[in-house]
């Protein structure tokens, strides 16, 4: 028997799951905005100045 490479892509997408749309947009919008977070951010960039850079918009 030969093993060989198959390149798995799953065709489910958050915006195709089924449920209440509502509900979906508000779990979509939580997860935009944390992504977008100042502690979100200062976690993957500990070396940014981001306090002074936040403070001079």
């Amino acid at each position: 028997m030969i093993c060989s490479h198959i390149t798995f892509e799953y065709a489910s997408m958050f915006d195709t799951l089924a449920m209440d749309p509502k509900k979906k947009k508000d779990i979509l919008d939580d997860l935009i905005t944390f992504s977008k977070s100042k502690d979100y951010y200062k976690e993957r960039h500990p070396d940014s100045d981001l306090d002074t850079a936040t403070s001079r918009s």
